[in-house]
């Protein structure tokens, strides 16, 4: 189960999100994500589907403008085990992920 966000880099309007090593931003089994337009959702979600179907270009459609370096994010889940997007890949540890490794189900209206 995905139990935080923990960065995300140059992807969309998160220009440098961390999360750091609070609680506050733990995620549950079931989550919903609302908020005004322009406020990241949609980005989010492509994270979050980029992930799940190892898809690098969700993310590279995201990319922020005008900023430099490439997209980061970190995804913690249960047990500490972290997954990274680094150098337009998906990683575990230095373990490159391969189609159908990301294991979240997301539901959207896309």
């Amino acid at each position: 189960m995905l139990k935080k966000i923990k960065k995300l880099k140059n992807i969309g309007s998160f220009y440098c999100f961390e999360s750091g090593n609070d609680n506050t931003l733990e995620l549950g089994k079931k989550n919903i994500f609302y908020g005004l337009n322009s406020y990241g959702k949609t980005t989010l979600i492509s994270v979050l589907k980029s992930f799940k179907l190892n898809d690098v270009n969700l993310i590279k459609g995201r990319q922020s403008l005008n900023q430099s370096g490439y997209p980061e994010a970190i995804l913690e889940f249960e047990n500490n085990e972290l997954y990274l997007f680094k150098n337009w890949n998906w990683y575990k540890g230095e373990h490159r992920l391969e189609k159908g490794e990301g294991k979240i189900v997301v539901f959207d209206d896309e």
